[in-house]
């Protein structure tokens, strides 16, 4: 159980790649925030049968521990609820798998995107590329501040420690001496 007592949240986990990670996650011992909108409760804008609830079901059953939340990641103040919760309650965040992704509720039927309502686009941006934005910006305001990367260097160039995704979205407020983008790491998270 490599992540034993590590805290991780998945955002688009009820299904697909984020149940996927969740899982495995969970597998490794750690504490896993499920989120996404489809839960037993509210049921799936798209009508399909998976939930946050049951992901977090499957992350308990495999030796780690699931927390269902239901999550909006296209609103700002249940994202920001969200890692305000994880910070209350664990001081930290040592994993952000940000994966929710909507834009499905529209019917496309494989129509060629120059043919898709600019409604549909709409749906694609704010469920998708600005729910992950959010979700860094929250992640690193509410549970800063987060663990380091170790990051390993070939041979002959000196070895780095970068700061993980709170330093990364403090870089708005602060120079932090990198370039811009995300940290890459080859080497175990600490």
């Amino acid at each position: 159980m490599r992540l034993a007592g590590k805290v991780a949240v998945v955002t688009g986990a009820s299904r697909g790649a984020g149940r996927g990670i969740a899982k495995v996650l969970g597998e490794e011992g750690a504490t896993v925030y499920v989120t996404g909108r489809t839960s037993r409760e509210c049921g799936s804008p798209t009508g399909r049968p998976e939930t946050i609830e049951h992901t977090a079901e499957m992350v308990t059953a495999r030796g780690g521990s699931g927390v269902a939340v239901r999550c909006d990641h296209t609103d700002d103040r249940q994202v920001r609820a969200l890692f305000g919760r994880v910070g209350e309650e664990h001081g930290r965040l040592d994993i952000l798998v940000s994966n929710a992704w909507g834009g499905y509720e529209r019917d496309v039927d494989d129509a060629p995107v120059w043919e898709l309502a600019p409604e549909h686009l709409d749906l694609m941006l704010a469920a998708g590329l600005r729910a992950h934005i959010l979700s860094v910006q929250f992640a690193g305001d509410c549970c800063a501040p987060l663990g380091a990367v170790s990051s390993s260097s070939p041979p002959g160039r000196s070895t780095s420690r970068t700061t993980s995704i709170s330093t990364t979205t403090s870089s708005r407020r602060r120079s932090t001496g990198r370039r811009s983008g995300w940290p890459r790491s080859s080497g175990p998270t600490t």
